[in-house]
């Protein structure tokens, strides 16, 4: 007979034991990860908003330092410049509705990063 075609020796019991062994331990882990991403996203508490480094004032802030706030890439940035000249100053953060894009979701996460001088220049 070839190597190819010689016969398996059945596997001993220590040999399945420390299978079975490795196997369990396997789907415990498993079910731990699981768990503990569920308890993650299903929890009814709001997610905790990360305390802001930095703040950035809106209303006298040009549209390559507004990118620099988080989910606000350079097209956002120059719409919410626009709406500022157009519109006048930002009074608060949901004043930032009035920019297309920016909805209550967007507010919450950039209300710690902003801050709003209505005073001119």
């Amino acid at each position: 007979m070839s190597p190819a075609t010689a016969p398996v020796a059945p596997a001993t019991a220590p040999e399945r034991l420390g299978d079975v062994r490795l196997l369990f331990a396997l789907v415990a882990t498993l079910l731990v990860v699981s768990v503990a991403e569920r308890a993650r996203y299903d929890s009814d508490a709001p997610p905790e908003l990360p305390i802001a480094p930095f703040r950035i004032d809106v209303n006298h802030a040009e549209p390559d330092e507004l990118s620099a706030l988080p989910g606000v890439g350079p097209l956002l940035a120059l719409r919410i410049d626009r709406e500022r000249r157009s519109g006048g100053p930002f009074r608060c953060a949901d004043d930032l509705q009035r920019v297309p894009g920016i909805g209550p979701t967007v507010v919450a996460r950039l209300a710690p990063h902003v801050r709003f001088d209505p005073d001119d220049h």
